[in-house]
């Protein structure tokens, strides 16, 4: 009878782990949670797009090249927390479907892209800010 609730300990812990790292409103039918797929309100990429346009827009040069500095460390720290240590709360998580190898790679390379854009829209605003004071 011992055996069996310390074995049943285990599994209950492992059950819950993907409210802790995605998030209450995650559920197992919405499947891995990457930028493109939130669980609950899609804040971080709401706010992506308002700074795209506000670098379109206002020519905030400076705006374009903080959120490219921004998505390329959060990007590394990435790498360096989840991906490359392979800790048992991901694991964990992978096993329960809130998470994948898949969809993290997914989610770190459309990062990288859009911090590439986000530091190429910076450059060309700043370049016409300038271009525009000489005129």
């Amino acid at each position: 009878m011992a055996a069996v609730c310390v074995l049943a300990v285990p599994t209950l812990a492992n059950a819950e782990v993907c409210d802790k790292v995605v998030g209450e409103n995650w559920r197992t039918a919405d499947g891995p949670v990457w930028l493109l797929n939130p669980s609950g309100f899609p804040l971080g990429l709401v706010m992506l797009i308002g700074c795209l346009v506000l670098v379109l827009a206002a020519r905030l040069w400076w705006l374009g090249l903080a959120v490219s500095a921004l998505l390329a460390s959060g990007s590394l720290l990435y790498v360096l927390v989840d991906l490359l240590p392979d800790h048992d709360i991901y694991r964990a998580a992978r096993y329960e479907g809130c998470r994948s190898y898949q969809t993290d790679l997914l989610d770190l390379g459309l990062r990288l892209f859009l911090a590439v854009v986000f530091a190429w829209l910076g450059y060309r605003a700043r370049r016409d800010v300038i271009a525009n004071r000489g005129t």
